[in-house]
């Protein structure tokens, strides 16, 4: 059997795995579990998106192992005033600084908490990040998911009245993202994301929101969570 065939197998081992131990742990969060499938099998011939499965992944192990939870506990109900404003303290947080320390649990926490209260769900576009890296390799690439997550719920739980305006929500979602690449930038020249530097570009010279109008036409597939 050909080694490179070999080794994309033995990837796909472990994403499914991986998908595996998430779907346990959360048995009753359909929102996650399609959150984390869809780009797995959209993956194929996009690496980048795999990516993204690894990242949540990685955010989610932050609270722990993910052992069985038992399914028959209650729906839970629309998110609280006391939540929310956990959410936004996370979101300017991460906003300012994606590597703040000892933020893991609080990252995990907002991912899990999206995925479970029924009134405020965030989109993850592959075309709002482009390839933010190999999380395997570096911390960057699921603390800037964690701050595109977190902005986006931010954006919405400021701005009610624009929840549905999706283009909207993806741009107060990127604007949160930008800041928090600047940031890690500050510290990490070196560290580079194309489609964040045109986003950048594009912020400068005025035309953000045209942009990110722009790449949300190429998210005919999106994974909402």
């Amino acid at each position: 059997m050909d080694e490179t065939y070999e080794a994309v197998e033995a990837e796909e081992q472990k994403l499914g795995a991986m998908l595996a131990e998430v779907k346990n742990h959360f048995p009753d969060s359909p929102k996650l579990v399609r959150c984390l499938e869809q780009p797995f099998r959209l993956g194929a011939n996009m690496p980048f998106l795999k990516r993204i499965v690894v990242s949540l992944v990685s955010i989610l192990l932050a609270i722990g192992p993910l052992v069985p939870q038992a399914s028959a506990k209650p729906k839970r109900g629309p998110s609280t005033p006391e939540e929310r404003a956990r959410a936004l303290r996370i979101a300017k947080t991460l906003r300012a600084d994606p590597m703040t320390p000892h933020m893991e649990k609080d990252r995990a926490w907002l991912v899990g908490w999206l995925a479970e209260v029924p009134d405020i769900s965030v989109t993850i576009c592959p075309g709002m990040t482009g390839d933010l890296g190999d999380s395997k390799k570096s911390d960057y690439p699921p603390a800037l998911l964690a701050v595109l997550i977190a902005s986006q719920a931010a954006f919405i739980i400021e701005n009610r009245d624009k929840e549905k305006d999706e283009n909207a929500v993806y741009l107060g979602g990127v604007e949160g993202l930008l800041d928090g690449y600047q940031a890690i930038r500050f510290k990490d020249p070196g560290y580079r994301v194309k489609q964040l530097d045109d986003f950048i570009q594009s912020r400068t010279d005025g035309k953000l929101a045209e942009a990110v109008a722009s790449a949300a036409v190429n998210c005919k597939k999106k994974v909402a969570a």
